[in-house]
């Protein structure tokens, strides 16, 4: 697997500011574990984070699918329960990069205590959240050397981190994820 991060990526990926929820949201057909990986590898690379086991200065959290603990447990876990643990972990960290799901029949009719509950929790989170990385398929179907859209959005277009203030440029991008597991991200025509 290519752990090379691309240029056009770069930016969005880097260590997250103070404070700051990063939302990589994903469709069935379009995972976001590709994307987790860039994170952890551009981190790790810029020598600002390393993994822990115990207490550090500049914790960046990463939660996989939160979503699921609402499915799994049924009525035993609402949107504040789930919200209110996001809220605790968030005190405790530097900041967090949660993924989601965002797939159309969870978000649409709203029919069942689940749709509503996953639906109220990522509209939650999504207003929340500082930088949002949506993944998706293409509108057109299918092609041979695309693997889906990259968007992103910014709740800000200029993001501060200690007097510092980083020009954050909400755009979206594709991307093709190779069988070997590499990802080569491009804009539209190239």
């Amino acid at each position: 697997m290519s752990s090379k991060i691309s240029p056009l990526l770069e930016p969005y990926l880097a260590l997250p500011l103070e404070a700051s929820l990063i939302l990589l949201t994903s469709v069935l057909g379009a995972s976001t574990n590709w994307l987790v990986l860039r994170f952890l590898h551009s981190a790790l690379l810029s020598g600002d984070a390393s993994l822990v086991d115990g207490d550090a200065e500049k914790v960046v959290l990463v939660i996989d699918q939160l979503d699921l603990l609402m499915a799994t447990a049924g009525d035993q876990v609402g949107v504040m329960d789930v919200t209110d643990l996001l809220m605790g972990l968030r005190e405790d960290v530097r900041s967090v990069i949660i993924t989601l799901s965002a797939d159309y029949p969870l978000l649409s009719t709203q029919q069942t205590p689940l749709e509503t509950n996953h639906a109220a929790f990522l509209l939650n989170v999504a207003h929340q959240a500082d930088l949002t990385l949506s993944l998706r398929l293409l509108d057109s179907g299918t092609a041979r050397d695309v693997s889906g859209v990259v968007r992103i959005t910014t709740r800000d277009q200029e993001m501060h981190d200690s007097g510092l203030a980083r020009k954050i440029e909400e755009r979206e991008l594709l991307y093709f994820v190779g069988g070997d597991g590499g990802v080569r991200v491009f804009e539209r025509g190239q």
